[in-house]
């Protein structure tokens, strides 16, 4: 399992819908349905507001986000950006099979390395506290610290239900009094899941066709 960038789902997403064809079922103010889809039910959505609201839903699940009056105001931009964690504090429902987040045991040994990083940036404080005459210098204490993570993690199952347990177990017996009971300060397990990210992408990429559209229209007019 790899760890879910929004840039690599933007490339799926821009490869899903280079196709796609905007379909304006409603157009009434704040009152509006557009459908995307290539001519099949395969990668479709569907962009729904009404005030205060935006709906989408289609092939990669269903999210209603709550925030100003008109929703494609919120998230209009020229940019093919996201803004996930700050997004994700407005929505109201989320897509029952989807879902918004989703557990990632490589993010868990991400934190735990970042951890051990962060830890001998300060190595050399642990080390004038170091009482023992077993390392001579900072680098030969530092290195075993290193090694005495990695050979207690190195069985441990860092699994969905157990990850936590396994990383406040740990205890340090090079540097005194350290072990990793705050874990839950600074570890992190969930990734956004692929469909909220996509969706995301969906959003901001069917406002900008629906810009243009409007655009076309009006050039029409005159």
């Amino acid at each position: 399992m790899s760890i879910l960038t929004p840039n690599v789902v933007k490339e799926r997403f821009l490869k899903d819908i280079e196709n796609h064809k905007m379909t304006v079922m409603q157009d009434n103010g704040l009152y509006r349905h557009l459908n995307f889809s290539k001519g099949s039910i395969n990668q479709h959505f569907n962009l729904i507001t009404y005030p205060d609201h935006l709906v989408i839903s289609g092939d990669m699940g269903t999210f209603i986000f709550k925030r100003t009056e008109d929703m494609f105001k919120f998230f209009r931009s020229d940019e093919l950006g996201i803004n996930t964690g700050y997004w994700d504090e407005k929505l109201q429902a989320i897509s029952r099979w989807a879902g918004l987040k989703e557990f990632d045991q490589e993010l868990v040994e991400e934190s735990i390395k970042n951890r051990v990083n962060d830890i001998c940036a300060n190595i050399e404080e642990y080390f004038f506290d170091y009482k023992g005459d077993e390392y001579k210098t900072c680098k030969e204490f530092e290195e075993a610290f290193r090694q005495e993570v990695s050979s207690h993690f190195e069985y441990k199952d860092l699994d969905q239900h157990r990850h936590t347990s396994e990383i406040e177990d740990f205890e340090s017996f090079i540097i005194a009094d350290l072990d990793f009971t705050d874990a839950w300060e600074w570890f992190n397990s969930e990734k956004y899941t692929i469909q909220y990210l996509w969706c995301c992408f969906a959003i901001v990429w069917g406002i900008q066709q629906y810009d243009k559209h409007l655009k076309s229209s009006d050039k029409k007019k005159q």
